[in-house]
């Protein structure tokens, strides 16, 4: 009888998974904690009941070319340590609805598009001018019931405009700051960058969100401000303006509902921009504002079981008769949770398509004997292993059509591996 009365103790305690600290979860372990250095003995949650968070990120990459004009010829590596450090002020000092934010990287290796393939966007989203710098350095107040947030300081165009979950998965830097952004204005607030600004932010109602930023409009190229602490400001500059509104039409989505999110938004720039014909006849020195305009979509499409497909699709255009890129598209797909046992992966696939202006393929043929410019494409297709909760390895393939969009140019294959580690 005492064996049985004891049996039912000791199942009922298992099936409860009642532990020696008293709480109903197993205790931390290296393979199942959410950063690899864990709570710091104690020091990290104390700290948090300060307001204080820092969790650094460091990313690591090895990318090689199996095909193209320089294929086989380097296997290149690249490293980023990410620093970011968050106050919620409220918490520390009593300031509420406060938030300071300051985040730094550590950037050092090569990369294959400056050497080896020259295409237009990037084919690592961490590669960038070696050094240690400074990026974002702002503080937010958010006001009237949490309705209107407001943030000044240094802040990136990238981290809250034109920006995708979905697209986030994938590598190439087309998928981040799309080539619209990216190549028709120069020195512009994006990774590893930040400059001089102020973002506005307004929740209207359950499903609508807008934002607006006016940012300086040259931030300095990334080898002349070397550790991102010269705070560029000049009247020359001029201002560089975006805006963007956001419909959510399932806001409290759940594990059944297939979620979605538009976007629609655009970009203004003051500074005077002379169109390729007038720069073709030696005339810099008139032109007009730059500007442009683009779409977000992102759909699920499946969600069942914990596994989930989601899409993707962006798209803009700028006048040709200024810019590089005339039009850009790109769409993809992420798919979670297929293989058995590995509920936290994610798979993708994803086409990009950056289409040079007619404009611009003309004055570069007159003025310096060039071939014809078309269009550059990627095609990517990657995993994302997630092997702990803050340890990850991402095996990835891509395809870039006529880099750099000149018609004469090779093809290049490159393959490449990454891997995250939170600590």
């Amino acid at each position: 009888m005492k064996t049985k009365i004891a049996g039912i103790i000791l199942g009922g305690l298992t099936a409860a998974n009642i532990f020696a600290d008293g709480t109903n979860e197993p205790p931390a372990t290296l393979w199942n904690r959410a950063t690899l250095l864990g709570d710091l003995g104690g020091v990290r949650p104390k700290i948090a009941e300060h307001g204080f968070s820092f969790t650094p990120v460091y990313t690591a990459e090895v990318m090689g070319e199996l095909a193209g004009e320089n294929s086989g010829s380097r296997i290149v590596s690249a490293q980023q340590l990410a620093l970011p450090f968050d106050v919620d002020l409220e918490k520390s000092i009593g300031w509420r609805d406060a938030l300071f934010h300051a985040n730094a990287f550590w950037i050092t290796g090569r990369g294959l598009t400056e050497d080896n393939i020259g295409d237009l966007a990037n084919v690592s989203n961490i590669n960038a001018f070696r050094t240690f710098r400074l990026n974002e350095l702002w503080l937010q107040q958010t006001l009237w019931d949490k309705k209107i947030s407001v943030k000044a300081g240094a802040i990136a165009v990238d981290t809250e405009f034109f920006s995708s979950a979905c697209s986030g998965l994938f590598i190439n830097s087309s998928f981040g700051t799309f080539s619209l952004i990216a190549a028709n204005l120069a020195n512009t607030p994006i990774y590893p960058v930040a400059a001089p600004a102020v973002r506005v932010a307004m929740r209207a109602g359950t499903h609508w969100n807008f934002l607006a930023g006016i940012f300086d409009g040259d931030c300095l190229a990334q080898d002349v401000n070397k550790n991102g602490t010269d705070f560029h400001i000049a009247s020359g500059d001029g201002a560089l303006i975006f805006s963007e509104a956001q419909f959510t039409p399932h806001p409290d989505a759940d594990d059944k509902t297939l979620a979605s999110i538009f976007k629609l938004g655009g970009f203004l720039h003051t500074k005077r921009t002379p169109t390729w014909d007038a720069q073709l006849n030696g005339d810099n020195s008139g032109g007009s504002v730059n500007y442009g305009f683009y779409g977000v979509a992102e759909q699920d499409l499946y969600k069942r079981d914990g596994k989930r497909v989601t899409a993707f699709l962006r798209g803009g255009g700028a006048p040709g008769n200024r810019n590089v890129i005339g039009w850009y598209f790109d769409t993809g797909f992420n798919f979670t949770g297929f293989l058995p046992g590995r509920d936290n992966d994610v798979a993708g696939i994803a086409f990009a398509r950056s289409s040079f202006s007619r404009s611009f393929s003309d004055y570069q043929q007159a003025a310096n004997a060039t071939d014809s410019f078309g269009a550059e494409m990627v095609i990517e297709a990657t995993y994302k292993a997630q092997l702990t909760p803050w340890w990850m390895v991402q095996p990835d393939l891509q395809i870039i059509l006529t880099p750099g969009g000149e018609k004469n140019s090779g093809n290049a294959v490159v393959l490449g591996l990454r891997t995250a580690v939170s600590f």
